[in-house]
């Protein structure tokens, strides 16, 4: 099974320029950007793609029949959707699973829960994360309430996968949040404790923000972890016009199972 983690600067592409200033200087995909995604990812054979910065339903419709998939959409508070593409049943799904105890100043991004059922016939549970990237007390906050409901995962015996933009390097605080909540870090998992990795695009790689991390049985099925610095993704030092699909490179997963 592979899963992969993209945030699709809601589908319009990025160029990076020397005038850059404020972190974001988008591009234009010569067709619809979300099939252009659609197609660049099917390259890759995934069966689980989760979007951060995701438009709006339609857009992430568009990207799941590109695919061939089902998907769910996760709507946001503020301007940054998630949505989840798959070729997996989805039994059941719940936008920022909190049961009404949500705070107005958190997840103004998005936070999405999905439970599909495999191969095997056995439900496995995935969480489409996107944090808050300005302030980390914020953050922190976010990652704890995720992680209530990650634990109650966990508990069931299901494997959980938890992926996403989460906006944080693995020097921040939250990270060994994630950890001691029982979660690995694919990359990490595969790669060791190294500087590599890197998934925010200015325009070289240039800060580690989007992770796939897995617990319960599926961590032992890991095979493969690395964002997808090639193709289409990424920027070229002697093409300084190329429309990369988004200012984030996609991190993949793939797992033996």
């Amino acid at each position: 099974m592979i899963s992969v983690a993209y945030n699709v600067f809601s589908f319009e592409g990025y160029v990076h320029r020397p005038e850059w200033v404020r972190g974001k200087v988008g591009g234009k995909l010569s067709g619809d950007g979300a099939r252009e995604i659609g197609r660049a990812l099917q390259a890759y054979a995934p069966d689980i793609v989760t979007t951060s910065e995701s438009r709006n339903e339609g857009a992430v419709a568009a990207l799941a029949e590109a695919m061939g998939f089902a998907y769910v959409y996760f709507p946001s508070p503020g301007l940054w959707p998630g949505g989840l593409v798959t070729r997996y049943k989805i039994l059941e799904s719940e936008n920022c699973p909190l049961g009404g105890r949500r705070r107005a100043d958190l997840f103004t991004r998005h936070w999405g829960r999905a439970v599909l059922e495999g191969d095997d016939g056995k439900p496995f549970i995935v969480h489409s994360v996107h944090t808050y990237a300005q302030w980390a007390d914020v953050r922190h906050w976010e990652v704890k309430q995720i992680l209530d409901v990650v634990r109650r995962d966990l508990a069931t015996g299901h494997s959980v996968i938890v992926q996403g933009d989460l906006n944080h390097t693995p020097n921040g605080p939250e990270y060994d949040l994630w950890l001691d909540a029982g979660l690995v870090d694919t990359f990490s998992q595969m790669h060791g404790d190294t500087d590599d990795g890197k998934t925010l695009l200015r325009p070289q790689p240039r800060a580690r923000l989007d992770y796939v991390l897995a617990g319960g049985a599926i961590v032992d099925q890991l095979v493969e972890a690395r964002p997808l610095y090639e193709d289409d993704f990424r920027l070229y030092e002697d093409r300084p016009d190329f429309v990369a699909l988004s200012d984030h490179l996609p991190q993949l997963a793939r797992f033996d199972r």
